[in-house]
C-alpha cells in the first residue's frame, strides 16, 4: 500500500457512514486508530509523511463540518497547575511560563493527528496565563477586541493623515 492509498483510504473511512455515525471524540479516537495501524502494517513507512497527510485530512474535515479547532485530549500540565507556582515571584513565573512555550512544538507532536489545533491550543492557553501573570486580567475575547479596536483607530489615523 502506498501513501497515497493511505490517504484515499483515510478519505473514504471519515466519509463513511459508519464514521459519520460516531461522537466527535470518537471520531478523533478513530483517525488516531487508523494512522497506528497503517504505520504498524507498514513499517517502512515515512511517519512524518503519515503524520502530515492525517493531520491534513483531518483539519479539512473539521473545518468543512464547522466542527473548527479541537481541544487537544492529551494530558498537559500547564505552569500555573504545577505545585508551587503560586510561591515563585513574578519574574520566575515568567520564566516557567517561557520554558513551557520553548516546549509548545514537543508537546504538540504527541498528537499528530491535531498536531495543529494543539499547538494553538497551547498557544492560547499560555498566552492567557501570561495575561494574568502580567496582571492584565482580560480574556481572549476582550484582548481581541482590544487589538481590533487598535487596529481600526491606528487605519482611521492613516486615513486622516493621507487626506
Amino acid at each position: 500500500m502506498t501513501i497515497s492509498d493511505y490517504q484515499k483510504g483515510l478519505f473514504g473511512y471519515m466519509s463513511s457512514d459508519q464514521f459519520l455515525a460516531l461522537d466527535d471524540e470518537k471520531r478523533q479516537e478513530n483517525i488516531d486508530l487508523f494512522r497506528q495501524k497503517f504505520i504498524f502494517e507498514y513499517p517502512d513507512v515515512d511517519v512524518d509523511l503519515v503524520n502530515k497527510i492525517t493531520e491534513e485530512e483531518n483539519k479539512t474535515y473539521l473545518r468543512a463540518t464547522g466542527r473548527g479547532r479541537v481541544i487537544p485530549k492529551i494530558n498537559i500540565v500547564f505552569p500555573n497547575q504545577e505545585e508551587g507556582y503560586d510561591m515563585l515571584s513574578d519574574s520566575e513565573k515568567s520564566q516557567k511560563i517561557e520554558e513551557f512555550k520553548e516546549k509548545i512544538p514537543e508537546i504538540a507532536a504527541t498528537n499528530p493527528s491535531q498536531r495543529e489545533d494543539t499547538e494553538f491550543f497551547l498557544n492560547q492557553s499560555i498566552n492567557q496565563l501570561e495575561r494574568i501573570n502580567n496582571g492584565e486580567d482580560r480574556n481572549w475575547f476582550q484582548d481581541k477586541a482590544s487589538r481590533i479596536g487598535q487596529g481600526f483607530v491606528a487605519g482611521l489615523l492613516l486615513l486622516v493623515k493621507g487626506l
